[in-house]
């Protein structure tokens, strides 16, 4: 079942279409579905809990700290959430209440750990304690070092911008208890999902394949999250393995991850740096073609296409050459890249006219 796991990579975005006839599967019963979605959320859950919602106050003032502070009235927002304002600062406040359980799973306990990021700088108060003083990415603070349900918490963060808008650009809870763990419930989590879509498209399922997904989902001992997390492990094999009888129709569809990079142009670089992105980024690119022969890559901004043409002849030549043997597809929809929601219509029909 090794073909259902869906691997995320980094440099390069990647786009998976799965291939498959349209329909509705009425085999599956409307409670295992439902079972199904409740474990794919328990395991998103488990892998990445995205903190929020905040709440945001700009500018900043003296005591926004204070745990007691009355911020009902603040308007809520999550990550990424941005304010305009150079050199200003802004508070956000996060109300934290230990569960008792995390969709299906009891809470794992152990230490409950803050990540945050803000542009440019932070400081980070738990119950009007300061913790830490940050810069962008590195905001990290430890809530509690044995996390129980019912244990509460305030947590501020004070956004510190130094030039541009300031932004709250992540934020997130982490049982550290489960980071041995953590890519493998991810890994699951999105082996579920291909399931789903598997059942929403199929019309053909074998004789045994409701008996199958529920074994695959009663499998799944979410007890062992708080007594074992290691041993959950072992939970996830089996789980995987209770889908046997659908490998027949699995291996009917395919799977593409096509590589793309999108470059903003209309992004805060000037014209020599965007042309300089695209250059070392395309030549990346053309270096994967060489190390991985079943690599594809797909570009979709002639306007930029034309200025590597004019200022990097050779690479533009190895370019072509690519796309000649159909590994580069110019899919080049519109000129560039553009900002739709301000451009007019004729410019717009102009991007696609012209690419």
């Amino acid at each position: 079942m090794g073909a259902l796991a869906i691997h995320r990579a980094g440099c390069v975005a990647l786009i998976a279409l799965l291939l498959a006839p349209q329909g509705l599967a009425q085999q599956i019963p409307s409670e295992t579905q439902t079972r199904l979605n409740s474990a794919i959320e328990t395991l998103r859950a488990l892998s990445a809990q995205t903190a929020g919602p905040w709440r945001f106050r700009w500018p900043a003032f003296p005591g926004g700290e204070a745990p007691d502070f009355d911020d009902s009235s603040w308007p809520q927002v999550y990550p990424e959430h941005s304010w305009q304002g150079d050199n200003t600062a802004a508070w956000y406040r996060l109300h934290v209440r230990v569960p008792e359980h995390i969709g299906l799973a009891p809470n794992p306990g152990g230490p409950l750990v803050l990540e945050v990021a803000v542009d440019d700088d932070g400081e980070i108060y738990i119950n009007g304690e300061h913790v830490k003083r940050f810069h962008w990415d590195e905001g990290r603070a430890v809530l509690i070092e044995d996390a129980r349900p019912g244990q509460s918490f305030v947590v501020a963060v004070k956004a510190i911008n130094q030039g541009g808008p300031g932004r709250l650009l992540s934020a997130s809870l982490r049982y550290t208890r489960l980071d041995n763990v953590r890519r493998p419930i991810a890994d699951h989590a999105a082996a579920l999902e291909t399931l789903r879509e598997l059942l929403a498209v199929e019309t053909d399922l074998p004789a045994g394949a409701t008996d199958a997904v529920q074994d695959c989902l009663a499998a799944l001992d979410f007890e062992l999250i708080s007594r074992d997390p290691e041993a959950f492990l072992n939970s996830i094999e089996a789980s995987l393995a209770a889908l046997e009888p659908l490998k027949p129709v699995i291996r009917k569809y395919a799977l593409y991850l096509v590589g793309h990079a999108h470059m903003d142009m209309n992004w805060l670089w000037l014209w020599p740096e965007t042309i300089q992105v695209c250059h070392d980024t395309w030549t990346q690119a053309l270096r994967f073609m060489d190390e991985f022969p079943d690599f594809r890559f797909s570009e979709s901004q002639p306007g930029a296409m034309i200025a590597i043409e004019e200022k990097s002849p050779a690479l533009f030549r190895q370019i072509v050459q690519r796309i000649r043997e159909g590994r580069w597809d110019p899919t080049c929809a519109t000129w560039v890249q553009g900002d739709t929601n301000m451009a007019s219509g004729e410019a717009v029909a102009r991007h696609a006219l012209y690419s």
